[in-house]
């Protein structure tokens, strides 16, 4: 009797138990900032706000976000005071407020924040938002920088690079430039490139340069694929990039792809050209024109009054050729100018020149590309 009393205790003990552990088995793990909730802190509540505002451990919330964040950006939390400057500054969780929200992410600059420090460093340096201030742009991005942050080294090397006596420093900007693309910072390769090939900061190295150029091309760096694009255009005596023109229209097409109206219109130029493709097409052409046109660039505008103008793939149209060709000669582009006044009595009435005769400069298959 008591051994069958043993054994049916036994079992009950085991049925709880295995209750238990799989209750237990189904809790989800709990945050650390609800461990450490019960003391107030700064962190705690920086932590929690944080939950709330990325959707991670707790519903997104940005409202409690901010509340949470404000809270510890009081206690001087300088993480707390930058994102809640950032919710200031982008009105989320309450009512938009960039000037506070300005205000609160330099105090976290000055507090120590990386972020902070490289966020309002950049704008004192851009002047954007907040007057330019070079001298504080340095103050904020060399605390970044020194931190390790890739970013704020490369800005610090173009504020080097690019400010005003007694801030201009090439052999500074040489070396902050470095130090970000030993990181692999990819911003930081074109400009380091650049004072490799003019030997300033640093003595001439063509071969360096390149290496760097390419390298930056490769991140999608849209200025290096336009000139590594030129380069393989012309064969540029002495760089490691001999003439193909084929390998040009690749790269071309690369830069286009990021809004790069100059390498857009020269996109156009190879596909009239024969240069590179199979045959000319001179549908491919226009349509590239066009989209480089309509960027505002004035060669390729130039270049769409001129297919109107003579009915180069498109039919002839005085109007739209005037059109273009006034658009250029706005931004200085002397033969549109000569065009626009050429055209002037006859767009009025279009009936009275039905073929305009072309300029021996200006031929379809010489055009006058960009002048």
């Amino acid at each position: 009797m008591n051994i069958l009393f043993v054994l049916l205790l036994g079992i009950l003990v085991g049925a709880v138990g295995m209750l238990l552990w799989r209750k237990l088995a189904k809790t989800e793990p709990v945050p650390a900032f609800a461990r450490t909730e019960s003391d107030n802190s700064a962190e705690a509540m920086y932590e929690q706000g944080m939950a709330y505002r990325r959707g991670q451990d707790l519903e997104l919330d940005f409202q409690a976000a901010r509340r949470l964040l404000k809270r510890a950006a009081e206690m001087n939390h300088a993480p707390a005071q930058y994102e809640y400057g950032m919710m200031l500054d982008r009105g989320l969780g309450g009512e938009q407020d960039p000037v506070k929200g300005i205000r609160w992410i330099e105090h976290a600059a000055k507090g120590g924040c990386v972020e902070a420090r490289l966020w309002i460093g950049k704008h004192y340096m851009a002047g954007d938002r907040v007057e330019k201030n070079l001298q504080r742009a340095e103050q904020y991005l060399r605390g970044a920088a020194e931190s390790g942050v890739a970013e704020a080294q490369a800005m610090l090397g173009l504020l080097y690079r690019d400010g005003e006596p007694p801030m201009m420093d090439s052999v500074k900007a040489v070396e902050w430039l470095s130090k970000a693309v030993s990181q692999r910072y990819p911003g930081a390769f074109f400009p380091l490139s650049e004072l490799y090939e003019r030997g300033v900061g640093v003595p001439r190295d063509i071969a360096r340069a390149d290496e760097l150029l390419r390298q930056a091309a490769e991140f999608g760096v849209p200025e290096a694929q336009l000139k590594i694009a030129n380069y393989y255009l012309t064969g540029a005596f002495g760089h490691a990039f001999p003439q193909d023109y084929r390998v040009a229209l690749d790269w071309f097409k690369r830069a286009a792809s990021h809004g790069v109206a100059e390498a857009e219109y020269e996109v156009g130029v190879r596909y009239e050209r024969n240069e590179g493709v199979d045959a000319p097409d001179m549908s491919l052409a226009i349509a590239s024109y066009l989209k480089a046109a309509e960027m505002g660039y004035a060669p390729a505008q130039h270049r769409i009054g001129q297919v109107y103008l003579y009915g180069q793939g498109l039919n002839q149209n005085l109007r739209e050729a005037r059109r273009w060709f006034a658009a250029a000669a706005a931004q200085g582009h002397a033969a549109s100018a000569r065009h626009v006044e050429k055209l002037q009595s006859h767009v009025s009435d279009e009936s009275a020149l039905p073929n305009v005769e072309q300029s021996e400069n200006e031929s379809p298959t010489t055009p006058d590309w960009k002048g």
